[in-house]
């Protein structure tokens, strides 16, 4: 892989090769990106706070200064949501997304993320 140059890329450049990626999946049926050797490659933690809030369709977790997470309004599964995110979503219907606390995040942070 190219590293040296990825290592240069902005994060605008990094989203939109995530966009492409996802929406190249969908139309071939497979909305997670995942092979038989890959992971799953989770949507990408996004952060807030009074002075930089979300973007739209999502919420910060936070009302102060100290920040939060972007949190989506709209989930029907853990694959809509941010990493260590979970959706609130059950049996199928819809839910929002929750920021992960406890032993569920770190575990969650144990995986690298």
């Amino acid at each position: 892989m190219p590293w040296q140059t990825f290592q240069n890329m902005t994060l605008s450049d990094l989203e939109s090769i995530f966009v492409y990626m996802r929406e190249v999946a969908t139309q071939y049926g497979n909305v997670s990106l995942v092979g038989t050797a890959d992971k799953m490659i989770p949507m990408p933690a996004m952060y807030c706070d009074t002075t930089m809030p979300c973007g739209a369709g999502m919420t910060c977790s936070s009302t102060t200064t100290t920040g939060g997470e972007c949190l989506a309004n709209t989930c029907a599964r853990d694959g809509d949501c941010a990493v260590c995110q979970k959706c609130s979503a059950v049996d199928g219907g819809t839910g929002v997304c929750q920021a992960l606390t406890g032993a569920a995040l770190a575990g969650c942070e144990a995986n690298g993320y």
